[in-house]
């Protein structure tokens, strides 16, 4: 299928009628930026050719213009061998396909509605899905022949009704169909039992025995175990019933033992509480004795800190009264000392009046001078700027040539020189002899028309590099032309070099490369002189980056003194002074001040020294003061503790509470002592004793219960077991197992035979596959070589047209998902390149790249190039690009026209 012509109506960003120029048969280039609608244009065409018009599937939903219900219309012009038909076709809203067949001029319709879907995908070689939209494994060839934006760089699979012809067409394997069948049934024979890894199938006959003895086998483990259980059994039970005799014997003792130690515990238990009650009476009475002793040393204790008390106030007091006085004079001398320094700060003050007017005349001085100086360093570089700039103007006019680029202009007229004197070499050479005088003309590609003159009897020489055309007078003219291979090849090299030499010197404004060297001479010394003059304009300024900031230097400076002039107008002295005076007026002053302000520091440092003193000593006094408080404070509460003693203990007083405290004490320890006679001995441990004892009773009770129904239970297994006939079931069982590992013996061995023989005539086949995919692999190295330079590396492929690897061998290859990006698009380029020209074979067909070749590099797309228009001869290529840059000289350029209102109806 050839593509002739595209158009869409409400398409997508095409709200208006557009069509693509006709398509040429060879190699069409389609160039527009990103988001123009190149691939919504292929997208919309492979919509129409394969998919219902009555779908309203998503993707043909988004055809539709965004924000509006319209229908999407395309008509797609083809051809299919030597007819040619149009497809129109209308999406959603009112709905339609009509297909048409050129005749002569006129456009016949051949269908309408379903009749023509069907009729195009038969001409398209598509697929109709069962329900929805297509995808691409429903476009038949197309699928191969279109390499779309968004798809990945991946091998394609050859599945579908599609894929198998492709497979077929690329790699034709004829197979012997008796053998087909053999392997067919040895292998049916083989996966009946085995999978194609090697394992038992699940499921298969095999399987089926190998599950059959397993349950034997186990069934036969189940009552052997059962028949070992029971000889064990009859074993435990006479063991268990020995046992059962000796724990009633033990039960028995251990209740009686526990009977006796619950009576001694609980007289024991009685005793204890007794002698409990009255080791607390013993620690309340011990309690108010320490109680009694404490007191009496607290009150000893608390007299003598009175006692020191009444000293330490007295002091306190006298301490303070001595601060008082020392502050009062403190703060006499603090006085009299602030009064002396405001009086030299006053003086100061005026001393640095004075100064400060002084300075500023001197700065006035300062400022004229240096305003002076830079004026004139201005007027020297604005000179020198002058002639740096009459000279740029003279660099502006010549060209800027950088060295490099001058030998590469130089290498190439000498190159050509030296294409000149090779063609002189090997072209032609004609010697004419005139008879007499003569006048004739030369005619040569390299020269042009040239006249001569001739001498009667001498010979003159001509030379050309490949044609020649000598005019005699009064006889006519003699072309001679040159056919050797080497001096066409010098002819184009020298064309090619002259081209390139004149597109230089026009890119610099020049003819002749003499007028070229001679400006860049020029250049070279004016860049010279610039070079001088800026180093010298950088020496002038020195410390200045450039004139602007020197320019920018002299007004700040000039504001400055204006400013310098109005705040000396303002002030008591004028401003035309001798400097020398001034400055000896502004020493005098500077001793002064320094003197005063030594004097006034000193007066400071004092006065800030008494401040410190006064500091501390409000500090200290505080202290004191603080001290005395407390301990009066102190007295008080001490007072009030003794009082409060004196009135606990009432009349008898403290030594008589001591003395009944002491008595209550020694009482309760001798009734405490009498209690703990009666208690029994170890009767600590006798609650210990008791709790084991009953545990222990309880234990083996317990244990002779649980062996006794052990005991029981066994005994019942015994008799349920004897009568199962578990040695019969045993032999039976060992007979069956022996007969069913020979049925699977013979079973396994059949399956493997048959799977072995099918590995050999598999082998058989796939010698006659690698033999027939050589010229494939031929093919596609081929071109791969060209597209990337690279001619050593072969692609290698299996049986189902997988590729195994790239490289010099099939062991060593690089797998394809291995390979960078720009390889994988070549090396798919070249495959969809093979299907093309197979499938061309039996009628043409067109293939579409919509930008996959994004990750080529510039060299390999100089190869890409020469690929497509080599492939164009044979089949028609539809490039969309948004790198037109990259397709410049080559193809057919095609661009989208608006449909004229006429021309969007139904064709006659």
């Amino acid at each position: 299928m050839i593509l002739r012509r595209i158009r869409l109506s409400r398409v997508a960003c095409f709200l208006e009628g557009v069509e693509t120029d006709p398509l040429d048969p060879g190699l069409n280039i389609l160039a527009a930026n990103n988001e123009e609608g190149k691939s919504t244009l292929v997208r919309a065409a492979a919509r129409a050719l394969f998919d219902r018009y009555s779908g309203k599937s998503q993707e043909i939903r988004n055809l539709q213009p965004a924000g509006t219900d319209l229908g999407p219309r395309v008509t797609v012009e083809f051809s299919n061998g030597r007819e040619v038909f149009r497809l129109e076709k209308q999406f959603l809203q009112s709905a339609g396909s009509r297909l048409y067949r050129k005749n002569n001029d006129k456009w016949d319709l051949l269908a309408e509605g379903d009749k023509a879907d069907r009729r195009t995908l038969e001409l398209a070689g598509g697929e109709q899905p069962g329900a929805g939209a297509t995808k691409p494994q429903h476009w038949g060839f197309l699928r191969y022949l279109w390499a779309r934006q968004e798809e990945p760089a991946a091998w394609p699979s050859w599945d579908g009704n599609a894929g198998g012809r492709v497979r077929a067409t690329l790699a034709r394997v004829e197979v012997d169909p008796v053998a087909d069948s053999l392997e067919a049934a040895l292998t049916g024979r083989f996966h009946e039992c085995f999978t194609p890894n090697g394992q038992v199938k699940r499921n298969g006959p095999l399987h089926a025995l190998t599950g059959e003895l397993e349950a034997l086998e186990a069934e036969l483990a189940e009552v052997a175990a059962g028949r070992l259980r029971l000889e064990e059994q009859q074993e435990a039970f006479g063991r268990l019933s020995e046992e059962l005799r000796v724990l009633r014997g033990e039960k028995e003792r251990t209740r009686e033992e526990a009977d006796r130690l619950i009576e001694a515990a609980r007289r024991a238990e009685s005793a204890s509480r007794e002698v409990r009650t009255l080791q607390k009476a013993l620690a309340e009475a011990d309690e108010r004795l320490q109680a009694v002793d404490r007191d009496a040393e607290k009150r000893k204790r608390t007299e003598s800190e009175q006692a020191a008390n009444r000293e330490k106030t007295e002091a306190a007091e006298a301490r303070v009264e001595r601060l008082q006085r020392i502050r009062r004079e403190l703060e006499e001398r603090l006085a009299r000392v602030e009064r002396e320094g405001r009086g030299v700060e006053q003086a100061v003050r005026r001393l640095k009046a004075e100064q400060a007017g002084v300075q500023l005349r001197l700065r006035i001085a300062a400022a004229r001078e240096s305003l002076a100086e830079k004026k004139e360093l201005l007027e020297k570089i604005e000179a020198r700027e002058a002639e740096l700039q009459a000279k740029e103007r003279d660099r502006a006019g010549l060209p800027r040539l950088s060295g490099k680029r001058l030998e590469a202009l130089r290498a190439l007229a000498g190159e050509i020189r030296d294409l000149k004197n090779r063609l002189a070499a090997a072209g032609l050479a004609v010697s004419v002899t005139a008879a007499q005088d003569r006048t004739m003309e030369t005619d040569t590609p390299e020269e042009g028309r040239r006249s001569h003159r001739l001498e009667g009897g001498k010979s003159a020489d001509f030379a050309a590099a490949r044609e020649l055309v000598v005019h005699l007078p009064e006889w006519g003219r003699i072309e001679i032309r040159s056919g050797a291979a080497e001096v066409r090849e010098k002819q184009q090299a020298l064309e090619t070099a002259k081209e390139n030499l004149a597109a230089a010197l026009r890119e610099l404004g020049t003819e002749r490369f003499e007028d070229l060297e001679v400006a860049c001479a020029r250049a070279r010394e004016l860049d010279a002189d610039l070079k001088n003059l800026r180093q010298g304009i950088g020496d002038v300024l020195g410390r200045f980056g450039s004139a602007d900031d020197l320019r920018r230097t002299v007004r700040e400076e000039e504001a400055a003194l204006g400013k310098l002039l109005e705040s000396n107008a303002a002030g008591d002295g004028p401003d035309g002074c001798d400097p020398d005076e001034l400055r000896r007026r502004d020493r005098e002053n500077e001793r002064k001040r320094q003197s005063l302000e030594e004097e006034h520091a000193a007066k400071q440092r004092e006065a800030e020294q008494l401040r410190r003193d006064l500091t501390a000593n409000s500090r200290e006094c505080g202290e004191a003061e603080g001290e005395r408080n407390r301990l009066r404070t102190a007295a008080v509460v001490l007072e009030t503790r003794l009082k409060e003693m004196a009135e606990r203990y009432g009349d008898g007083g403290l030594e008589e509470a001591r003395r009944r405290a002491g008595r209550e004490f020694v009482q309760a320890e001798a009734r405490l002592e009498e209690a703990k006679r009666l208690l029994p001995e170890d009767w600590e441990a006798l609650p210990g004793r008791r709790d084991r004892a009953v545990k222990a009773a309880s234990e083996a009770g317990a244990e002779h219960d649980r062996r006794r129904e052990a005991l029981l239970r066994m005994e019942g297994e015994m008799r349920q077991r004897g009568s199962e006939g578990l040695y019969s079931r045993e032999v039976r069982l060992r007979e069956k197992i022996a007969l069913k590992r020979e049925e699977a013996g013979a079973l396994r061995r059949r399956s493997g035979a048959a799977g072995f023989l099918a590995t050999l005539l598999g082998f058989r086949k796939r010698e006659a596959f690698e033999r027939v995919l050589a010229p494939l692999e031929e093919q596609l190295s081929v071109q791969f070589g060209e597209l990337t330079g690279r001619r050593e590396r072969r692609v290698f492929l299996d049986e189902n047209l997988q590729v195994t690897g790239v490289g010099r061998d099939r062991e060593s290859g690089i797998p394809f998902e291995s390979l960078s990006q720009g390889a994988r698009e070549q090396l798919l380029l070249a495959l969809r390149a093979a299907v093309a020209l197979e499938l061309a074979e039996e009628e043409p067909q067109v293939l579409i790249l919509d930008d996959v070749l994004v990750n080529t590099d510039p060299t390999r797309q100089q190869r890409v190039l020469d690929f497509l228009e080599s492939l164009a001869r044979r089949v028609q290529i539809l490039v969309l690009t948004c790198h037109p840059d990259r397709y410049r000289g080559v193809g057919q350029r095609l661009a989208l026209h608006p449909v004229r209102e006429d021309e969007t109806g139904t064709p006659g």
